[in-house]
């Protein structure tokens, strides 16, 4: 995340294997990054949210044991209600 962004722009965050080399998953939110000082203020990116997206990641064919380009995936605003 960028300390002072000149535009808001979309929290995003990587997930990956600590103990081995392998596919990242790029997680890209609906909202800005909490450092944003224009629009709302963004949700806070919590574990529950974290295991959600590795859950929906997994779902969608990314493999974390196998190396390979990065996997993004966008989160929806439901991702909260499942929290």
């Amino acid at each position: 995340m960028r300390k002072r962004p000149s535009r808001p722009a979309p929290l995003s965050f990587a997930v990956e294997q600590a103990d081995r080399r392998g596919a990242v998953l790029l997680a890209t939110m609906p909202d800005t990054t909490p450092a944003d000082w224009i629009g709302p203020p963004s949700t806070p990116v919590v574990p529950s949210i974290v295991a959600e997206v590795v859950r929906r990641g997994r779902e969608r064919g990314w493999r974390p044991e196998q190396t390979g380009p990065a996997f993004p995936i966008t989160v929806g605003r439901d991702i909260w209600a499942s929290r």
